[in-house]
């Protein structure tokens, strides 16, 4: 079965539900929530611990709250669409998706995103931070971080969503100095 441009049944066992869910989501926009409670059921029944009564009710409101979707009523029938929070969820696993395990051709650069965030905003910091690591960047100094994968749009998304506006620079680099103990990081040769 395909959700947009993922082949489920290949990543299926690999996936949480909520990204499953997500992925459903986005690839049709806005979606009838009957329809979305459908096609994940088919989904599911190859993972029976997932597949019982309440559970698909349970983890799309569990993602209502969370703020990734959001459920409306619109000529009478619920409809469930992706949030800003809902979008960017999917970029980081899009991107994890791209980059997790496989041996990505590096094209020679460097991603580094440069942040001077004030104390005052530590809440905002402390979540780039966090951010940045659940996608495998690696700290290079206290407020520099680098990763050799290819990135911008998944750092358009949190610097929008954290509104950090010029606090956080993204660039994207040829040479950086001590480049072989980096490379060893992300086992680049």
């Amino acid at each position: 079965m395909r959700i947009g441009n993922w082949e489920i049944n290949k990543i299926t066992d690999r996936i949480t539900v909520s990204e499953l869910l997500l992925m459903m989501v986005a690839t049709v926009g806005v979606v009838s929530l009957s329809l979305v409670a459908g096609n994940a059921i088919q989904l599911l029944k190859k993972r029976k611990k997932y597949y019982r009564p309440g559970y698909l009710d349970a983890r799309l409101k569990s993602l209502i709250k969370q703020g990734l979707l959001k459920k409306e009523i619109i000529n009478g029938e619920k409809i469930i669409s992706l949030t800003a929070k809902g979008e960017r969820e999917l970029a980081v696993f899009k991107y994890r998706q791209n980059h997790k395990g496989k041996k990505v051709r590096w094209d020679g650069k460097w991603r580094v995103v440069i942040f001077d965030i004030k104390e005052k905003h530590r809440k905002i910091r402390d979540e780039l931070r966090i951010e940045l690591t659940e996608v495998g960047f690696k700290q290079l100094q206290q407020s520099v971080w680098v990763t050799p994968y290819d990135c911008s749009k998944y750092v358009e998304m949190i610097k929008a969503e954290l509104n950090t506006g010029y606090s956080v620079i993204f660039l994207v680099v040829e040479y950086i100095d001590q480049a072989e103990q980096v490379k060893m990081w992300f086992n680049l040769k």
